[in-house]
């Protein structure tokens, strides 16, 4: 009884205070300087996790410089100078992988962060890849940042965040990112390794040269209009690889297929005629498609003679 009174002395007297105490530097800073702090604390969030020292202290320093600013003690934890919550617009997409592919998917990430740190690009990419193709197997948006998915980075995406990176960019450098955006996004789904590179680090320029920090995802400095998962980019029935033969004679016949798109749809026999034309005389074809329908890449080994029909 008497360890449960002391306990309760303990809470009255030291804890609830300590308490009122931090929660008075909520809401203390100007907006800029709010947004400037919340910055800070989620690259140190993530430096942490990294492990990368220098910019952990480096982070500390500039919300410490902002604290002492506002006559905050230094002493006052950093999450109480933060505004409250984090990246809710991707928890939906959480919990959602079985615990199997939740486990391959983690293992890929924190193989992702390694490569990043050595700056081996060619098994960066291949994480990447390996990533979104678990994500597309669920249905989640290829935006939605790597990190927002991994277990161990949950807690940091919780709700009512506020994107400091919106709207950072001049409108001339804004068309520019979302230009290359776009790109990256399209090389991403041909499995283009030249012009996902290329246009990353196109992007990663302009990143620089605004003052924006590398750990920023992409879909947090893109437009809106750009980086929302509904996007056309998302939507669109797109034919990423189509060939028609047989043996070892093919044609392409990729953008004749998109050509015959309409309303979002696809639906023409699979002939010589519709093809524009026989790779292969005396021989059943087939046409082997590789299309992008809702955000998920699929696949489709259509017989000569057969009828392709998309959705």
């Amino acid at each position: 009884m008497k360890r449960l009174l002391a306990f309760v002395l303990l809470i009255i007297f030291v804890v609830l205070p300590a308490a009122a105490q931090i929660a008075q530097y909520q809401g203390r800073l100007s907006r800029d300087d709010q947004e400037r702090f919340d910055s800070y604390y989620q690259r140190w969030l993530d430096y942490k996790r990294t492990n990368n020292h220098d910019e952990v202290i480096s982070m500390e320093k500039r919300m410490q410089d902002v604290m002492a600013h506002y006559n905050i003690p230094p002493t006052t934890p950093y999450d109480a100078v933060a505004s409250t919550g984090s990246w809710g617009a991707y928890g939906q997409y959480r919990g959602r992988f079985s615990e199997d592919d939740q486990r391959r998917y983690d293992s890929y990430y924190q193989r992702w962060l390694d490569y990043k740190r050595a700056n081996n690009r060619e098994e960066i990419i291949s994480m990447e890849k390996r990533m979104q193709d678990v994500m597309l197997h669920y249905q989640v948006p290829l935006t939605v940042p790597f990190a927002a998915l991994a277990t161990g980075t949950w807690g940091n995406y919780g709700g009512g965040y506020v994107n400091p990176w919106r709207d950072h960019l001049q409108p001339e450098a804004q068309a520019r990112f979302d230009s290359y955006y776009r790109r990256w996004l399209e090389g991403i789904r041909r499995h283009d390794r030249d012009e996902t590179l290329s246009m990353e680090q196109r992007m990663r320029e302009e990143m620089r040269h605004h003052d924006i920090p590398e750990n920023v995802p992409f879909d947090q400095i893109a437009s809106p209009e750009v980086a929302r998962p509904d996007s056309a980019y998302y939507t669109d029935l797109r034919v990423i690889n189509a060939t028609y033969g047989a043996g070892g004679h093919f044609a392409n016949v990729t953008a004749r297929l998109q050509d015959l798109v309409q309303n979002n749809s696809l639906n023409v026999g699979v002939n010589n005629d519709s093809m524009g034309g026989d790779p292969a005389p005396h021989e059943r074809k087939t046409l082997n498609l590789t299309y992008s329908w809702r955000g998920q890449e699929r696949r489709a080994n259509i017989p000569e003679g057969g009828t392709l029909t998309i959705p």
